[in-house]
């Protein structure tokens, strides 16, 4: 089973003036009325049914917002101070653990890409999941493809860690 991740954190300073602290990138409506958070939302839903999204608690109205335009329930963490990726992804984890099953998967999707084709990227987690599944501990990273964000493109090589 799939649990994706959305890590919804940001300072708002790579789009102002158009973002800010107190409304970062990811809540801007920038394609189609709709903000990045929103689109990574509906193309992580169709996943699975488990959902969990860690955000600022400065950003919970904002997200609990973004929250009732997909289907389905969430589980929102909601960090009182920011701690960077690691610590938001080694809560959601411990939290997964705990709450979700002990043996989901979880996808761990930034809030403020735009990849317009939803259909390649779950065609891309799911192709994955077996390399996943295969060695209990280990680590993986897919590659999606080229990353564009204000100017700087990424490309990802996937590549396999085992930590366990």
């Amino acid at each position: 089973m799939i649990t994706p991740v959305v890590l919804c954190r940001g300072s708002g300073t790579r789009l102002w003036p158009l973002s800010r602290k107190s409304f970062p990138k990811q809540f801007v409506p920038l394609i189609n009325g709709k903000s990045l958070l929103q689109l990574t939302l509906e193309r992580v839903r169709q996943l699975g049914p488990g959902l969990m999204v860690v955000a600022a608690e400065a950003h919970r109205f904002m997200v609990a917002d973004a929250l009732q335009t997909v289907p389905g329930s969430a589980q929102v963490i909601l960090e009182p101070v920011a701690r960077n990726t690691a610590a938001a992804m080694a809560l959601a984890a411990l939290l997964a653990e705990q709450n979700v099953q002990p043996e989901a998967l979880l996808l761990f999707c930034p809030s403020d890409h735009h990849i317009p084709d939803a259909a390649a990227f779950a065609r891309t987690v799911e192709q994955g999941v077996p390399a996943a599944e295969g060695d209990h501990g280990a680590v993986r990273r897919v590659d999606v493809g080229v990353v564009r964000e204000v100017g700087v493109a990424l490309a990802l090589d996937a590549v396999a860690l085992g930590v366990g």
